[in-house]
């Protein structure tokens, strides 16, 4: 899956995604989120990505900042949501994607 793992001082973390989200209903939403440590970084639905056409891949991409974390190791997950249909992360050969966490200083 798409985690990541940093030790930390006692600083925020950006943290970010990039790369292509498609759906398999359109007319749809779907949403990205961000686990850290186990709680939801956006909300507790996320980023709402409309998705206008079945099976069309789009833009799925979103940066955020965390408040200033304790000093220890932290894990941050890649989450992702629908509302209908069946909703993936486009990451092959010919779509590539980032996923990241980098302290801030």
């Amino acid at each position: 899956g798409a985690s990541v793992a940093v030790t930390t001082g006692a600083f925020p973390v950006a943290i970010g995604f990039a790369g292509q989200i498609l759906n398999s209903s359109a007319g749809t939403q779907t949403n990205v989120n961000c686990d850290v440590d186990g709680t939801l970084e956006l909300g507790t639905v996320g980023l709402n990505i409309d998705i206008p056409s079945a099976n069309n891949a789009y833009n799925g991409s979103f940066v955020n900042q965390t408040a200033a974390l304790t000093a220890a190791s932290h894990t941050f997950t890649l989450q992702w949501s629908v509302d209908a249909g069946t909703g993936t992360i486009s990451c092959n050969s010919t779509s590539s994607c980032n996923f990241w966490a980098h302290e801030i200083r």
